[in-house]
């Protein structure tokens, strides 16, 4: 298993840390000679009977007829655990984006002649999360060995577009960097930080507490808007712009009716919306609704409101842009993990919870 050894912050991969620390060596071999490797293989042993034992759903088989040709089976004497970390001079840091679909396929079957696949991520439609890799594994079974997937549900592909953006970062009004998320480039699950870019184009109409509309990238720390919750006032406390300046992918807000006299609506497909009594990233929405295509964009533009208010229902902590009630977070890393509505927070705040 290749896992991260440090995500910059320390949250992630603690169980395997004990086994691997930062060193030149790209794979640390565990072995049953000494007495943390043998637990860590025993350990991994025991799971996989259990497993074969209890939960293997539909087996042909019992519990017991199981364990009586499992008793039999002896723990692996070794594994080899590969780290991913900044000692290694080929890992220091990395990011991966498709270049040629058309040779996905062979990049997943080298030999050709041979039934030995390449499982991973990026040939998924889920960069950069481990949930990728299980289902190109699951394809594989399925397409090449008829064996059906073993889960009784199902998990949806995500739009995620990995790029390039450590040099890329918010800024408030004052020109200097925003705290909070700012994506440090390594482009995939488990390295870097919270991605910045969760924003609108400048021409997105935010809905001010007088009753009129304003671009997004005239609004300014101090002015009043209206949250989408009954009419509510909120502040902002930041008005956040994203140089970006290239081609990227945005979502397209196409069918609904706009009441606030603005064009379509182009952001991020991560920037959570609310939607039917629940937080939605933007990409999300019903394809109905929404397209994804890619795009010049000059800047991105985003809100913090309410930002000193940290109590649950104190605020709603959004804004109205063309009709649609999006967060108004920014990039205040207490409130978004006081609130979590977008999936990286989401699990950046269990992992602190878990933590504390």
């Amino acid at each position: 298993m290749a896992v991260y050894a440090n995500d910059l912050s320390g949250n992630k991969a603690q169980y395997f840390r004990r086994y691997q620390r930062d060193r030149p060596e790209p794979v640390t071999i565990l072995s049953d000679k000494d007495l943390e490797g043998r637990q860590f293989l025993l350990h991994a042993h025991q799971r996989l009977m259990d497993y074969h034992m209890y939960y293997k759903q539909d087996a042909p088989y019992t519990g017991f007829q199981a364990s009586q040709v499992l008793a039999d089976v002896k723990p692996p004497q070794f594994a080899m655990l590969s780290t991913w970390n900044t000692a290694i001079p080929w890992a220091g840091g990395a990011w991966h984006a498709w270049t040629d679909t058309s040779n996905i396929e062979l990049a997943k079957q080298p030999f050709v002649s041979e039934d030995m696949f390449v499982v991973n991520e990026a040939f998924s439609l889920m960069h950069g999360w481990a949930e990728g890799s299980l289902k190109v594994a699951d394809e594989i079974l399925e397409d090449h060995f008829g064996i059906a997937r073993p889960w009784n549900f199902t998990v949806n592909d995500l739009n995620q577009i990995v790029r390039q953006t450590n040099s890329q970062e918010c800024t408030n009004d004052a020109g200097t960097v925003s705290a909070g998320n700012v994506d440090t480039g390594d482009g995939g699950g488990g390295g870097g930080g919270v991605s910045a870019l969760l924003c609108f184009t400048g021409d997105a109409m935010v809905s001010m507490a007088d009753g009129s509309y304003l671009p997004i990238r005239n609004v300014k720390k101090g002015d009043a808007i209206l949250t989408g919750e009954d009419g509510a006032v909120g502040i902002v406390t930041e008005s956040l712009k994203h140089t970006v300046a290239r081609q990227v992918m945005v979502a397209k807000l196409v069918t609904r009716d706009h009441t606030s006299g603005g064009e379509e609506l182009v952001g991020t497909p991560d920037h959570p919306v609310y939607h039917k009594g629940e937080w939605l990233e933007f990409g999300q929405l019903s394809s109905v609704e929404i397209k994804m295509e890619e795009e010049y964009v000059d800047a991105f533009y985003n809100l913090e409101v309410d930002g000193h208010l940290l109590e649950e229902g104190e605020s709603l902590h959004s804004y109205v842009v063309n009709g649609v009630v999006a967060s108004g977070l920014g990039d205040n890393e207490p409130l978004n993990l006081r609130f979590p509505r977008q999936k990286e927070w989401k699990v950046l705040a269990f992992e602190t919870a878990s933590a504390a």
